[in-house]
């Protein structure tokens, strides 16, 4: 089987590695009640025990399973020390089958949906 080399255009653009693990986020943060984003403040990996504030009006107007103990993967990031500004979480829970988006948008839970 053949190697297939990534067209140049679609390379990453920095040393995400390198940044990623300058901020920590080779670690899971622990963040007790997810509520504001905010919490949010690098890529990498979260875990929360519950979710509160915006972000529980979201998830049950979704129709979303609320298992209190939840894993998240944060990619698509832009924010700073005052949490997301814009992002995307990956969402999951060893207590349900299934997987969440959610969506940050201008410091706002824009949308959580199932996938």
């Amino acid at each position: 089987m053949a190697i297939t080399r990534l067209n140049p255009k679609y390379q990453p653009v920095g040393n995400y590695a390198a940044a990623n693990h300058s901020h920590d986020t080779t670690t899971t943060t622990f963040i007790e009640t997810l509520s504001s984003t905010s919490s949010i403040n690098h890529f990498g990996y979260y875990k929360f025990g519950t979710i509160g504030g915006g972000l529980l009006t979201k998830w049950n107007a979704a129709g979303a399973e609320k298992p209190d103990d939840f894993y998240a993967v944060c990619f698509d990031f832009n924010g700073g020390a005052d949490g997301a500004n814009y992002g995307t979480l990956m969402v999951t829970s060893p207590r349900s089958t299934k997987i969440w988006l959610v969506g940050i948008w201008a410091h706002d839970w824009r949308y959580v949906r199932q996938i």
